[in-house]
């Protein structure tokens, strides 16, 4: 019985398809791991950490303060329409100032936990 040529053909490039997939599949590269810096985490994480701390206190400070910022900023006794865009300016540059200034608690954190 003779094979048609297209489906020797077909079966040809299946199988060099397969074998060329399957020489290719090494596994990639790993990073090698984060060294921890304190409290038990990785840098990223501590500056993660750092910056949810300083984003809430610093949208708890501008929530405490809001009446006073929208006084100023737009000469009425009262604005609630203010509140949310100067709280998420307070909650961001909250977390930019922490998560950039954690790293420098991180030697006050190595003395008192030895």
């Amino acid at each position: 019985m003779k094979i048609p040529i297209h489906l020797g053909v077909l079966s040809a490039v299946i199988v060099g398809a397969s074998v060329r997939v399957g020489a290719q599949t090494t596994a990639p590269p790993t990073a090698p791991p984060l060294p921890v810096v304190g409290l038990g985490l990785t840098q990223p994480e501590y500056q993660g950490l750092g910056c949810l701390i300083g984003a809430i206190i610093a949208a708890v400070g501008t929530y405490g303060y809001s009446d006073i910022v929208a006084v100023a900023a737009t000469g009425a006794v009262t604005n609630p329409v203010l509140l949310v865009p100067v709280m998420a300016t307070g909650f961001a540059v909250g977390c930019a100032v922490g998560s950039t200034a954690s790293p420098a608690f991180l030697p006050l954190i190595r003395a008192f936990r030895s």
